[in-house]
């Protein structure tokens, strides 16, 4: 079962309602995690458990307690011995939340995510926005499971966010600079002029986009490749561009 969203990011990332064999399945201790907890105890002991399950589930931590489902903290506090209602006693801020977070990683062999991580994820986002379009959703979601193949604890959400709206840019940035570069030497300085206000026509640019400019342009164009739309209407309008 994979999550839908990015955890900490919008609403509650997984199902509410568990059937009692998914949470056999996926919120079960083993005997090994249970010697974890046994030197905790109360709200701490239960809040060490709900972290570890979460974490092995969505390959993140949980920001608060209303992203775990009553259902989850029910099945895991059986399993340690301590009251459910207990759960919102535990602290989300200080010494005893980083300890247990700290733990959890070494047991599941995975780290925080440093300042070359960050650049290694951004040059390998920008190998995905082909694949995957410029859609900011697909591009998160498939870099939470890189993270989680890379045993990387992901960044925060609005870290995520600046990722992969960075590597969209460099993307298009490389794509214009490949498209620039494969124009002859001959013809750069035209289109360099195409740059320019123009010069065919005092109406707004609105005006002088044909109806071949919209045939063409059915989406919204990506920031980087704007200069090159002024272009295309620029032609069409010099070159009195008659599509069908």
């Amino acid at each position: 079962m994979v999550a839908a969203t990015l955890c900490g990011d919008g609403p509650p990332p997984m199902q509410r309602d568990w059937a009692p064999d998914e949470l056999l399945l996926h919120w079960t201790l083993q005997a090994s995690e249970q010697a974890l907890v046994g030197n905790k105890t109360g709200a701490t002991r239960l809040g060490f458990a709900v972290l570890l399950k979460f974490f092995q589930f969505m390959g993140c931590f949980p920001r608060h307690a209303g992203e775990v489902p009553a259902a989850v903290v029910e099945h895991v506090a059986q399993q340690v011995g301590v009251p459910h209602q207990r759960w919102p006693e535990y602290s989300w801020h200080g010494r005893t939340i980083e300890y247990h977070r700290a733990q959890i990683r070494s047991l599941l062999g995975f780290r925080e995510a440093t300042v070359a991580d960050s650049a290694a994820l951004t040059v390998w986002l920008m190998e995905q926005v082909g694949p995957h379009g410029r859609h900011v959703e697909q591009l998160k979601m498939a870099l939470l499971e890189q993270c989680r193949a890379r045993k990387i604890e992901p960044p925060a959400a609005d870290r995520i966010e600046r990722l992969v709206h960075s590597a969209i840019h460099a993307y298009d940035e490389r794509l214009c600079e490949a498209i620039w570069l494969r124009v002859p030497p001959d013809t750069r300085p035209r289109l360099s002029g195409l740059l320019l206000p123009s010069r065919v026509a005092p109406e707004p640019e609105a005006q002088l986009v044909r109806c071949c400019y919209r045939n063409y342009a059915p989406t919204p164009v990506p920031p980087a490749w704007k200069p090159w739309s002024r272009n295309w209407i620029n032609w069409t309008a010099s070159a009195d561009c008659s599509c069908p």
